[in-house]
């Protein structure tokens, strides 16, 4: 089988650049077996780049051929490409899947071709591998137009002609703009493509940039041309969506991608410090000198996901795992993990004995935020009973924060806007019983074995607790509400504007509150099953 590779150099710019590839594409052909050939007489054309429609002719004398840009690098191991391609289809990379081309609309509209007849594929013509059946693809056009050069215009071809195309990966055509799409270093890639750049930068820094590239190369054969990819994860939310996200990141870090270049972004840093990962806080200036790929755990409800997806219908922990990495976790994965300072522990263990109860008086959503009165009477009866109650949360404003009420008494310690994330997290591993709202105490409480008693209103109980005892989230927990007020929620998907699960009248969330000798049996139960 007659064999070639071809590729065009016009012009001083390219010239010099063919002195650093050149030597790698003709290298690459010899071992296919190929022919390599040059082509640079410009004369019949407005464009350079129009010299592609002469495939057309070397077509008809070669079997296959592969057309290869100038401004591309070929590493030394790469597989023999026309072993990849089915010799009926035209193997090329699809860059429209990653790159906006929707101009092509307009190309095609100026050419008088009916936009329906565009499949909406884009191909980068860097690369492409041809078989003589493919001559005829190639017809020269009556004006050569710039629309990313010729590019364009052998897509209009592939458009009417409708070849059979081989999807190559981007593998065979690496370009720069898939740096920050797919976090991997261009260096774990057959054929590093330039696409643009010499236009982008000054002539000696894009000269030198590819010597070094070839440089690094060299060395990438002593470990198996093996690169790390580089992925930034943007862990979003409140305090408790953050600490749901947990098990999701370690997913991410410990299975996704192992080995690989981590960087973790959270109001919270601290809840992630026992995660060997860099870690920088949100809204914290720091210098990225690689492509990061960026994931996130809660994108805003403007995100496609949230047309089948929603966040107050989904258990936090699952949300945070579908957004970051498309699934959800194995059961025994699901359980949250948090660092604990034992010296902060031992500080505050005197606070806390088997009559104690961890009480948090959350504030936020009107359907989540219970009445002064109702806080009070709790407290009361557990007082009444003899019991100890300690008090965690912080004092925000009227939306957030905690509920105030009468809490400056016998029995009582008050913790609240007194306490690190350290040392809230130390409180509640300390504390037998944690009674809550739909709040971050309740996620932290994941991390150990103690009571949860939550009182769930604008989300399910089982979408709050978290997944502990091999994933059951009702391991050692109960729900604690008298009135479902979950359910009153429209959560059909036919619904036009969602679920208002953020409001709530008076009437409704007393309805929801238990009364406070459901708080004492609960208690009791607990201290009792240890």
């Amino acid at each position: 089988m007659k064999l070639a590779v071809v590729t065009i150099t016009v012009g001083d710019v390219y010239e010099e650049i063919a002195t650093i590839t050149h030597p790698t594409l003709k290298a690459y052909a010899e071992k296919i077996g190929a022919e390599f050939i040059v082509w640079g007489d410009q004369r019949d054309h407005t464009l350079p780049h129009y010299l592609k429609m002469g495939l057309n002719k070397l077509l008809r004398e070669y079997d296959r051929v592969l057309y290869i840009d100038t401004d591309i690098l070929v590493r030394p191991d790469a597989p023999n490409i026309f072993e990849e391609t089915p010799e009926d289809h035209i193997g090329i990379f699809e860059e429209g899947q990653f790159i906006d081309r929707s101009s092509m609309k307009d190309f095609l509209t100026e050419h008088g071709i009916d936009v329906n007849k565009w499949n909406g594929k884009y191909y980068n013509t860097g690369v492409m591998v041809l078989s003589s059946e493919h001559a005829n693809v190639f017809l020269p056009p009556v004006h050569e137009k710039n629309h990313f050069k010729e590019q364009s215009y052998i897509n209009l071809l592939f458009a009417l002609m409708k070849p059979k195309i081989y999807n190559f990966h981007y593998k065979w055509n690496r370009m720069y703009a898939l740096d920050r799409i797919t976090g991997e270093e261009r260096f774990d890639s057959y054929f590093m493509h330039y696409a643009g750049l010499s236009e982008m930068m000054p002539k000696d820094a894009f000269l030198t940039l590819m010597k070094n590239d070839w440089e690094e190369w060299g060395k990438g054969k002593e470990h198996g041309y093996k690169y790390q990819k580089n992925v930034a994860i943007f862990v979003q939310g409140g305090l408790g969506d953050q600490i749901a996200a947990e098990p999701a990141v370690r997913w991410v870090k410990n299975h996704l991608y192992k080995g690989d270049n981590l960087l973790l972004i959270s109001d919270w840093p601290e809840l992630f410090g026992h995660l060997d990962i860099t870690i920088k806080k949100a809204g914290e200036k720091f210098q990225v000198t690689k492509g990061f790929v960026e994931f996130q755990t809660l994108r805003s409800p403007d995100h496609v996901s949230w047309e089948y997806m929603s966040h107050p219908l989904c258990h936090t922990t699952d949300f945070a795992s579908l957004q970051l990495a498309r699934c959800t976790l194995p059961v025994t994965q699901k359980q949250i993990s948090l660092p604990l300072d034992k010296k902060i522990v031992d500080n505050m263990r005197p606070l806390f004995d088997r009559r104690t109860v961890l009480l948090h008086p959350g504030r936020g959503w009107p359907s989540k935020t219970f009445p002064s009165d109702v806080w009070q009477s709790w407290l009361d009866a557990l007082l009444e009973v003899g019991l100890n109650v300690v008090l965690v949360g912080k004092e925000l404003n009227d939306e957030q924060g905690v509920v105030r009420f009468d809490w400056e008494k016998p029995g009582v310690t008050s913790l609240i806007s007194k306490l690190s994330i350290a040392e809230l997290i130390a409180a509640v591993s300390l504390a037998p019983v944690l009674i809550s709202n739909d709040s971050a105490p309740i996620h932290i409480a994941g991390a150990f074995d103690n009571w949860i008693g939550v009182v769930a209103t604008c989300k399910r109980p089982d979408h709050i607790l978290p997944y502990r005892g091999n994933g059951d989230p009702f391991y050692k927990a109960e729900a604690l509400e008298e009135y479902k007020l979950y359910e009153r929620y429209n959560a059909q998907p036919t619904q036009v504007y969602g679920a208002t699960i953020d409001k709530c009248t008076d009437e409704q969330i007393r309805a929801a509150c238990p009364g406070a000798k459901r708080i004492v049996d609960f208690v009791f139960k607990a201290l009792t099953n240890g």
